[in-house]
C-alpha cells in the first residue's frame, strides 16, 4: 500500500479560497483507479489554518497516474507560469507533500 500527504496551510484571511481548492481536490478522487480511502483533516493555530489530504492506494503506481492525469498537469502549468510573471502575486498557499509506502512485519 501506498499512501501520500499533501498538507496546504494559509492565514485565516484566505481559508476560503484554501478551504475550496481543498474540495475541489477531494471531489478529484473519487472512482480513482487504485484509490483505496482519502480523508482531509484541518486544524487552526493562531492566524494559520492548515488542510491535509490523506490518500491511500493499492501502488505509487496508482498515485503517479492520478497526478499525471492531463488537467492536473496543465493546472500546474498554469500555476508555474503565472509564478514567473512579475506582476502576479505569489500563491496565498503552502504545500508540503510526503509519501509512504506500508512497511508490514
Amino acid at each position: 500500500m501506498f499512501i501520500t500527504e499533501v498538507a496546504f496551510s494559509t492565514t485565516k484571511e484566505n481559508e476560503q479560497k484554501l478551504s475550496d481548492k481543498v474540495e475541489k481536490n477531494a471531489n478529484e478522487l473519487v472512482d480513482v483507479d487504485g484509490l483505496i480511502d482519502a480523508e482531509v483533516w484541518t486544524k487552526s493555530k493562531g492566524d494559520e489554518v492548515e488542510y491535509v489530504i490523506v490518500s491511500k492506494w493499492q501502488e505509487k503506481q496508482h498515485f503517479q497516474a492520478w497526478v499525471s492525469r492531463p488537467s492536473h498537469v496543465a493546472e500546474h502549468k498554469e500555476m508555474n507560469k503565472k509564478a514567473k510573471e512579475w506582476d502576479k502575486p505569489q500563491s496565498p498557499f503552502k504545500k508540503v507533500l510526503k509519501q509512504y509506502t506500508v512497511v508490514e512485519f
